[in-house]
């Protein structure tokens, strides 16, 4: 499962990279393996996810190659970014196929997670 997100260290990033990581039993039990991906540096999303605690993997996407192939590059007009990922959430199989996508309009709302999980239970039952 690739969920991606504006910006390390943000507010509503910070609280739903927790909560995945609240919810990490029921995605490992649904099968899933999450990787938490935004266009910041290597050297911040390690930064980001030892603050959190995180025990899954966060990607950089510093050069917006990932953020491209899966349409979920934005502006964020507020802070004048250009370029960065849209909150979204994408599982995908073990023959690269995107069985479920969630993009979210703006950087507020977070993704279902219930709704995550039971794409993921759907395509490993």
């Amino acid at each position: 499962m690739l969920a991606f997100f504006p910006g390390a260290f943000t507010s509503t990033c910070s609280h739903e990279m927790n909560t995945f990581q609240a919810r990490m039993s029921d995605f490992e039990d649904a099968g899933a393996t999450i990787y938490g991906i935004s266009v910041d540096s290597p050297f911040a999303q390690n930064a980001f996810r030892e603050r959190l605690g995180l025990e899954y993997s966060l990607l950089s996407d510093a050069n917006r190659e990932i953020i491209e192939k899966y349409g979920v590059s934005m502006h964020w007009e507020e802070y004048g970014l250009d370029g960065i990922a849209k909150r979204a959430v994408f599982v995908v199989d073990a023959d690269g196929d995107v069985s479920y996508a969630r993009v979210v309009d703006g950087t507020k709302p977070e993704p279902d997670y219930d709704e995550a999980i039971e794409a993921v239970e759907a395509i490993t039952a």
